[in-house]
């Protein structure tokens, strides 16, 4: 199953020249707290995985960075994007501030929707993902997010 999975991804690693509007999102991949041994609890950080979604097309693609600074997510984005004139929606996270064509919504305020403005698509795909991960694979290390 994991082969399969890998396969997977690598065929939507190449995924380029989104037109847009296109969603991202970012999510932490990792075991649950409470599973883990006595001496781990706390020490271990979740692999963060940035994703992005056309809506038009429904593609999806995603990417392990190492960490969610301004410049990784950003540069991931330019580089799915057909143009940098992509509209791109977002929720608050302040990494994504400065682009142009960006619109958000803020879910710490319950915020989820508003007109066009929402990550619904990309928040199902990590749902997606996150199922698989828990209930099939049961681990995935960082090695393999690639």
């Amino acid at each position: 199953m994991v082969q399969r999975l890998r396969e997977a991804w690598q065929t939507l690693a190449g995924v380029n020249g989104m037109t847009g509007p296109v969603e991202v999102d970012e999510t932490c991949v990792g075991g649950l707290e409470k599973n883990k041994d006595k001496d781990k609890k706390g020490k271990s950080k979740k692999a963060i995985v940035v994703g992005i979604m056309d809506r038009d097309t429904g593609k999806a693609a995603a990417s392990h960075i190492p960490e969610a600074n301004s410049i990784r997510p950003n540069h991931f984005i330019d580089k799915h994007v057909e143009s940098r004139d992509t509209m791109v929606y977002t929720d608050s996270n302040v990494v994504y501030r400065n682009r142009r064509n960006h619109e958000s919504v803020n879910h710490k305020v319950g915020e989820y929707v508003r007109g066009q403005v929402h990550t619904n698509g990309i928040e199902s795909f990590w749902a997606l993902l996150e199922r698989g991960y828990h209930g099939i694979c049961h681990h995935l290390s960082v090695k393999h997010l690639h």
